[in-house]
C-alpha cells in the first residue's frame, strides 16, 4: 500500500487502446524537431515522450469516447492552499464545470505502478477535488476512484460529463 496516496492495492491494468497518431498531426520542423498537434489546445508541441502519451489519452477521448473538447483542459494550472504552482496533465469537466477527472501521463517507459507516480495521484487527488484519477503510459491505464481509494474502470461518459 502506498499511504501518502491511501491506495489499498496496485493498481491493475485496464483495458484502453490507444490508436497511433495518424500522419496529419504529426511534423518536422527544418532542424529536424518533431512536433505533434495538439487537439485541444489547437497548436503543434513538441513531441516529448510524455506529450505523445498526451495525445494519444487526448485522440483518445475525443475520437473514441466523443467527449467534447470544451469540456477538456491540458496542462491546467491549479493554485490553492495546498500547492503554489500545480499542472495537471489533463483535466475533464462535466457538464457544470467541474473537474470530474484528471489525468497523469507519464512516458510509455515511465512504470505508472512506481511510488513517485503514486505519490502525484494523492497530491492531486488534494488539490483538484476530483472523481476520478486516470494514470498512463499509453500501454498501462489505471484509473482511481478518489472516494474509495481503489482501482475502477474509467467510468462512462454519461457518468463523467453528464449528458
Amino acid at each position: 500500500m502506498c499511504w501518502s496516496v491511501g491506495i489499498t492495492k496496485k493498481p491493475d491494468a485496464m483495458p484502453i487502446k490507444f490508436a497511433p497518431i495518424e500522419a496529419k498531426f504529426l511534423k518536422k520542423n527544418t532542424k529536424g524537431e518533431s512536433f505533434i498537434f495538439d487537439i485541444i489546445r489547437r497548436k503543434y508541441v513538441i513531441a516529448h515522450p510524455e506529450e505523445v502519451v498526451r495525445q494519444q489519452c487526448l485522440h483518445y477521448f475525443v475520437k473514441t469516447l466523443h467527449y467534447p473538447s470544451s469540456l477538456i483542459a491540458v496542462e491546467k494550472k491549479l493554485t490553492n492552499e495546498y500547492s503554489s504552482n500545480v499542472r495537471l496533465d489533463i483535466v475533464v469537466y462535466n457538464t457544470a464545470i467541474k473537474p470530474t477527472l484528471v489525468v497523469e501521463c507519464k512516458a510509455s517507459h515511465v512504470s505508472i505502478t512506481n511510488n513517485d507516480t503514486l505519490g502525484q495521484v494523492g497530491a492531486y487527488k488534494t488539490i483538484s477535488e476530483c472523481g476520478y484519477i486516470l494514470l498512463t503510459n499509453g500501454h498501462t491505464h489505471c484509473c482511481i476512484d478518489c472516494k474509495t481509494n481503489l482501482p475502477c474502470e474509467l467510468p462512462p461518459r454519461e457518468q463523467l460529463i453528464g449528458g
